[in-house]
C-alpha cells in the first residue's frame, strides 16, 4: 500500500556528535511521531534552496510522545547540511 506523502515542519531539540562524523539528532513533530516506527523511513529536505535538490531519507531510531531520532553519517552535500543544524531551527 502506498500512502500520500505529508510534508512536516519539525522543531530540532537536540543535535549531537555521537563521534566524528556521525550524529544524533532529537526532533520535535508530533504528527509525525504518532504515525512512524523506528526502522521506517523519513525523507528529510536538507536545505531551503534547491542545492542538493532532492530530500535525503533517513532511517527513525527512535519515537515516542512527540519526538522522533535520527542517526546519520556525514557522507555528502545533504549530511554535511544537516550537521551544522542548530537546537532551536526549524
Amino acid at each position: 500500500m502506498v500512502l500520500k506523502p505529508e510534508v512536516f515542519l519539525s522543531n530540532i531539540i537536540h543535535k549531537k556528535e555521537i563521534t566524528t562524523g556521525i550524529f544524533h539528532i532529537v526532533i520535535e513533530s508530533p504528527v509525525l511521531a504518532q504515525k512512524v516506527c523506528p526502522g521506517q523511513f523519513v525523507m528529510i529536505q536538507t536545505h531551503d534552496n534547491t542545492d542538493p535538490l532532492l530530500r535525503r531519507p533517513f532511517s527513525l531510531c527512535g519515537a515516542e510522545g512527540n519526538i522522533v531520532e535520527i542517526l546519520f553519517q556525514v557522507r555528502g552535500k545533504g549530511t554535511e547540511a544537516m550537521s551544522k543544524w542548530k537546537s532551536g531551527q526549524v
